[in-house]
């Protein structure tokens, strides 16, 4: 999110209030060029929220050095916390890579899970848009985490990155990628957030436009 995007807060929070949305979740691209400042006015707005605020850690948050200054405001880019019936494991996969220590970290976590759904959030998507050019790298990792979420039965990943709508089921896993509710950083469809209603083992989701209606625009620069 950078500051072309933050009037798009004001709307947030009236259906936060509106709907009595119990939390919010960011996955990713809070800032554009990583910049303490973009952080800083970040913070600022998610502090003017009804509910508290999960982010995930995304590729545009890590130019600049961006990364420490998400730990220093932020925290740690890797982390889980229980919401209802569910488990959610933040990862943090902004550069495309995973590393062993955090695959060890995400096969614990997901095995130790005991919540009847389980959610992972990963900026970016293990299966994104329909050309491939926003997802995860074809690589053993990307295999590996895959295999993890099959294995433990994960009914979720939440996914950021493409800024665009995508719902895409396999092998039981549904991975689902939001699109932007920001004003410049739209890829396709509609500016939007997803709403997750959970009623026992019953989950549903759906787009909530958020402001006006507006064309596709795109940022110059690296995806």
């Amino acid at each position: 999110m950078y500051a072309k995007g933050d009037g798009c807060f004001y709307d947030l929070d009236k259906a936060i209030k509106s709907m009595q949305i119990r939390f919010v979740i960011f996955g990713g691209d809070l800032t554009y060029l990583g910049e303490e400042a973009e952080y800083s006015n970040f913070i600022n707005h998610t502090n003017t929220l009804t509910s508290p605020c999960y982010p995930a850690l995304g590729n545009h948050d890590i130019y600049n050095s961006g990364w420490e200054y998400y730990w220093r405001y932020l925290g740690p880019s890797t982390y889980s916390f229980d919401g209802g019936n569910a488990k959610f494991v933040v990862i943090d996969s902004a550069s495309g890579e995973i590393g062993e220590a955090q695959m060890e970290w995400i096969a614990e976590q997901l095995r130790n899970n005991k919540q009847p759904l389980l959610f992972v959030i990963s900026h970016m998507p293990i299966y994104g848009d329909s050309y491939g050019v926003y997802e995860f790298p074809e690589t053993e990792e990307k295999q590996q985490l895959i295999a993890l979420f099959e294995k433990y039965e994960v009914d979720f990943v939440l996914q950021g990155h493409y800024h665009g709508f995508v719902d895409i089921t396999n092998n039981g896993v549904r991975y689902i990628t939001s699109g932007s509710f920001s004003d410049g950083l739209l890829d396709s469809g509609i500016r939007h957030f997803l709403l997750l209603n959970v009623y026992g083992p019953q989950v549903t989701i759906e787009q909530i436009p958020v402001g006006e209606d507006l064309p596709v625009q795109y940022m110059d620069g690296e995806i």
